[in-house]
């Protein structure tokens, strides 16, 4: 039987050889192994302590210790008692999360949270699996998804920040749910009620969600509507009035407990219209990582880095709006949704997410000024998640269960180069982490910030050094290095100008330690001088000075 296989097999192109073995249940257990492997190390590697987790950490300290969703600030007119800022910079669900991941690994800020990544960006290897199986994809296809979800290089993964992969899984599950909810024609209130709390739990980590999260049962009513199908309609309905109603109750609830509904970055309100003009590439980074695309123009062309962005922003700016156009052929003139295939209606629900999220970052980019260290909502990959796996799923989806694609020279070519171009991420992703795990120590995480990295380690050292003594730290530009001196269980100090005009009075034997950007010497040159600061070291852009100060 084994030679019969073989002899069919070498009688087929290399391709359908490929596709073949993918159908197996060798390749299903090679693929969710080579999968969590990459992603596993994946997060490994890119995890670091940044401003946005430090926040975060704080918070769920001060709510093991009592002290509420708060982070602690220091001012030189009263160093021995802490002001406690409640304002909810995110929503507070990360933070509650992460606690007993605290308690476990005895508060280190890494472990606790690398942990937390890596249980949910697991999770979400086969929650994209589970997904493609409930839209009928062949083994090989969940197969190429299982690939794509553990070995693709996703922002909302390789930027290591927080609140972003348990969002998105939970998301996923909701998303999970309502497409079974569509493919049963009973009412099944149990399973529409939960499908509404993991649609709305994502809320609970990031301000960004309720679009998204809206737009779903939003969706399933307009393609009941579409298909003339009553009871999904219904569906859509109550699960619209259930999340809406959570979200609404969330929000009042966040309001009166910490005095706002949410938070942005105050940046100036206005009406924006030039910062329409440039989105990050999201359609070409659904299938290239815009970091390694850029640095191979860069080498093979000569071209810019901003030549180099602006190519891959006019070319997923051309591919948007072809993407759009065959939508709307396929609904207006082919009636293609009407069929009510999984594979179709889920194509239906994903561009009306979509939207919603492209809707939602217009508005915030248009309404408020570009902030200068980060850009605006358009420019951020991240914000583009669903997007990314959404625009993945659908080409797969259509090289496997739409083949009349081999008909049509033109969209043989397409399927041909955006697979081409999907296998070298992929395998380049492949490659490259498995250089990481062979020479760890020649890698470091590309967002990882030399100067935090060194802050923690000088920091550690001089508290080691100096058990009998208080640690205070000045920085005015960078709130990362006062919440993580806090964390830590020393002082931040949130007033350096005050500290400038009045100096620092302390009771007892105190170490202060100054982080400053090039753009702060001047203002305290004679300060350091006055007071004999140590040079420790210059890190970046960032001047680490060591002042010994005695009652």
């Amino acid at each position: 039987m084994l030679k019969k296989m073989n002899d069919d097999l070498a009688k087929l192109s290399f391709p359908m050889r490929f596709i073949s073995l993918l159908n197996t249940k060798t390749a299903t257990v090679i693929c969710i192994l080579i999968a969590v492997s990459c992603r596993i190390v994946n997060v490994l590697f890119v995890s670091f302590i940044g401003r946005d987790k430090i926040i975060l950490m704080q918070q769920s300290r001060n709510l093991l210790e009592g002290k509420g969703l708060s982070i602690a600030r220091y001012f030189i007119q009263n160093t021995e008692t802490p002001v406690y800022d409640y304002t909810p910079f995110w929503p507070p669900g990360y933070p509650m999360l992460l606690a007993p991941f605290l308690k476990i690994f005895n508060y280190d800020v890494y472990w606790a949270t690398t942990s937390l990544d890596l249980i949910f960006a697991v999770a979400f290897i086969f929650l994209v699996r589970k997904i493609v199986i409930e839209l009928n994809f062949p083994a090989a296809a969940v197969n190429i998804m299982t690939l794509v979800a553990g070995c693709f290089d996703y922002a909302f993964i390789s930027k290591s920040l927080p609140t972003d992969i348990p969002a998105f899984v939970l998301f996923l599950v909701g998303l999970l749910m309502f497409i079974r909810i569509i493919k049963n024609e009973k009412f099944q209130g149990l399973h529409l009620f939960l499908a509404s709390i993991f649609l709305f739990l994502p809320c609970t980590f990031r301000y960004s969600y309720p679009p998204l999260s809206i737009g779903v049962p939003l969706a399933v009513i307009f393609l009941g509507w579409h298909l003339k199908r009553g009871m999904l309609r219904k569906k859509g309905f109550i699960s619209l009035v259930i999340v809406s109603a959570l979200v609404i109750t969330f929000l009042v609830l966040l309001k009166n407990l910490t005095g706002s509904a949410g938070y942005i970055v105050d940046t100036g309100r206005g009406f924006f219209p030039e910062n329409f003009i440039h989105w990050t590439p999201f359609v070409t980074e659904s299938f290239i990582n815009r970091i390694f695309s850029t640095s191979q123009l860069i080498n093979k062309t000569g071209i810019s880095v901003r030549q180099s962005l602006r190519i891959l922003e006019l070319l997923s700016a051309g591919l948007s709006i072809g993407l759009i156009i065959v939508f709307f052929l396929l609904f207006f003139k082919k009636n293609f949704f009407k069929q009510g295939s999984y594979f179709s209606n889920f194509l239906l629900i994903g561009f009306i997410i979509s939207a919603a999220t492209c809707a939602s970052l217009i508005y915030l980019t248009i309404t408020y000024k570009p902030q200068p260290s980060w850009g605006n909502y358009l420019g951020e990959p991240r914000y583009f998640m669903f997007i990314n796996l959404f625009l993945q799923i659908a080409f797969i989806g259509w090289v496997f269960l739409y083949p009349s694609w081999k008909k049509s020279p033109f969209q043989k070519a397409v399927v041909l180069i955006f697979s081409l171009i999907l296998f070298i991420e992929i395998t380049h992703n492949i490659y490259f982490h498995t250089k990481v795990v062979v020479s760890p120590g020649k890698y470091v995480a590309p967002d990882e910030e030399p100067d935090y990295v060194y802050f923690i380690s000088v920091t550690d050292s001089i508290s080691r050094s100096n058990p009998d003594a208080d640690i205070l730290v000045v920085s005015d530009n960078d709130e990362f290095f006062p919440l993580m001196t806090n964390y830590l269980g020393h002082k931040g100090i949130y007033d350096g100008d005050n500290m400038l005009k009045t100096g620092p009075a302390v009771n007892r034997r105190t170490i202060l330690i100054l982080a400053l950007y090039d753009m702060e010497m001047a203002k305290y040159q004679s300060f350091l001088t006055e007071r004999k600061a140590q040079f420790l070291n210059r890190v970046g852009f960032v001047n680490f000075y060591k002042v010994e100060l005695l009652p």
